[in-house]
């Protein structure tokens, strides 16, 4: 008679920590780039003098992509996708040659006038 009641206490704990492990995965589904990082790390994919872009960087601005993408109920191909993340690699690295030499001045008239394309 015993074993019923434990067995009974198990199967508590059992879902217990099931709903503990599931709150932790909806906290950490939260941030998918900073769970990606504390499993894998950030790895350095470009790096020059001066330059150094991280993978959740890249990840980031792919993410924005895709998001994009499926707000207009678009996909975009695996094939086509390699190519826009390397475009988006070149990019990033554009970004921060061109921060390297821009002057004080320079950036000042650059956050007074934000996406004047």
């Amino acid at each position: 008679m015993t074993l019923p009641s434990a067995n009974a206490v198990t199967s508590d704990m059992t879902m217990s920590t099931a709903i503990i492990t599931n709150s932790s995965t909806a906290d950490k589904n939260a941030n998918p780039s900073a769970t990606m990082a504390s499993l894998f790390g950030d790895p350095v994919i470009a790096k020059g003098k001066g330059v150094e872009v991280k993978q959740s960087a890249l990840d980031e601005v792919v993410l924005g992509i895709k998001s994009a993408a499926a707000a207009h109920n678009q996909t975009i191909p695996p094939q086509q996708l390699m190519g826009i993340e390397s475009q988006m690699l070149t990019r990033l690295i554009q970004i921060q040659l061109l921060l390297q030499k821009s002057t004080p001045a320079d950036k000042v008239v650059g956050q007074a006038k934000p996406n004047s394309n």
